[in-house]
């Protein structure tokens, strides 16, 4: 009686078993269908195969890889700051651009106060200062000259030797202002001086000790002179010492033309020598006259290459040291170069 109770149980649950396993397979039917179903083409969709052409697949890939295809981009301002694009004209800013008469007026205040010319290939300008060994402040006001200068130093008088090294300390060129008798015997060229009555070994002498006094010196020229610059003995003498020491030596040019003898006596010594080719700047110790001299002097340099220059220290120190370092920037933007004589021997 009891075992016919439970059956129905069982029966009931096997029922259930079956019903839902059923439900299962058809679902996982379905859901290969569905799959099957979406993974299939459209029909009217043609299939790609090994039929599509190998040209098109590779006209879909290009050569070269070219920049990213995007919208055009405005040029942000801050690249025309960085980097801006000038164009060829406008590249030379300057002068021409400012008002006609703003740049008359500047070219004006700047370069033509003395109206220098132009100066042709370069012309050279060699200025030399000749009587030092006075005055050491006298010195100082050319040494400190800011362009390349010459001073000449008289051997034995009260300060040579502080004058030579003054102006040593100032990156200027020393040379000795030798003393030589001039033909008017009432002229005292000084201590140290070559004069008339003197024989070669005197005069090697003199020289020597002279150097030896203010030393070290590039070179030498002759302090009054026209008495033995016109003795070819006397000056050849002169001359070995140079060549001996091997600085340079520049005539002063005191001797007329017709008696100078350096020219000779330094082709028999065998030395090369060099020569004031312009006017004295200071004969006439006034502001007016030295502008006119310079100006002859740089005419010299235009036509000849190089003008050397002789000035002297104690005879325009209130008027040469300014005016030379007042028309110096002219000078220099005309195109003249300051050279020193062992610059250009």
């Amino acid at each position: 009686m009891s075992s016919n109770k439970k059956k129905p149980v069982i029966v009931l649950k096997t029922k259930n078993v079956i019903i839902l396993a059923s439900c299962i397979i058809i679902l996982c039917v379905l859901f290969l269908v569905l799959n099957i179903v979406l993974a299939s083409p459209p029909k009217n969709v043609a299939l790609q195969d090994d039929s599509e052409s190998v040209s098109e697949i590779a006209s879909a890939v290009p050569e070269e890889v070219p920049t990213i295809s995007s919208p055009p981009i405005e040029e942000s301002p801050i690249k025309e700051d960085i980097e801006p694009k000038v164009p060829e004209e406008d590249k030379n800013v300057g002068k021409e651009n400012l008002p006609l008469e703003t740049a008359k007026e500047e070219e004006q205040s700047i370069i033509n106060k003395y109206d220098f010319p132009l100066a042709v290939n370069g012309a050279i300008l060699a200025f030399i200062i000749d009587d030092a060994g006075e005055n050491i402040a006298n010195v100082e006001r050319y040494a400190t000259l800011p362009f390349p200068l010459t001073i000449a130093v008289l051997p034995r008088v009260s300060h040579s030797k502080e004058c030579a090294d003054v102006i040593r300390a100032n990156g200027k060129e020393v040379i000795l202002h030798q003393p030589m008798q001039a033909i008017n015997l009432s002229v005292n060229p000084g201590p140290g001086a070559i004069n008339g009555t003197m024989e070669e070994p005197e005069i090697l002498q003199t020289v020597r000790e002279n150097i030896d006094r203010i030393g070290p010196i590039k070179g030498m020229n002759n302090h009054e002179g026209s008495l033995i610059t016109s003795d070819l003995l006397k000056i050849s003498a002169v001359l070995k010492v140079c060549k001996e020491k091997n600085i340079y030596f520049i005539d002063s040019r005191t001797a007329l033309p017709e008696d100078n003898k350096v020219r000779q006596a330094a082709t028999e010594v065998n030395i090369k020598i060099l020569e004031r080719n312009a006017p004295f700047l200071d004969n006439a110790v006034t502001e007016e006259e030295m502008i006119k001299e310079i100006k002859k002097s740089v005419d010299v340099a235009n036509k000849y290459g190089k003008a050397i220059i002789i000035g002297h220290v104690d005879k325009s120190v209130e008027i040469l040291p300014a005016l030379l370092a007042d028309m110096y920037p002219e000078l220099v933007q005309k195109g003249y170069r300051f050279l020193t004589p062992s610059q250009i021997y």
